[in-house]
């Protein structure tokens, strides 16, 4: 194999582990907003929980 052809093959595994890493960490950033809405969702389901208690308990 030529110089060239390395490089080609060089250049094209460079180009799929950037792209790798790109969609990787596009995925990590979806999964930390998921969780950061599971999270507010469930304080919010937790503080109106309270909240009913507090009232049915007289304040």
């Amino acid at each position: 194999m030529t110089d060239e052809v390395h490089d080609d093959q060089a250049l094209e595994s460079i180009a799929t582990l950037a792209a790798t890493t790109k969609a990787g960490e596009a995925l990590a950033e979806h999964a930390a907003g998921d969780l950061g809405a599971a999270d507010g969702y469930g304080r919010a389901n937790r503080e109106r929980k309270e909240r009913r208690s507090y009232l049915r308990d007289g304040l």
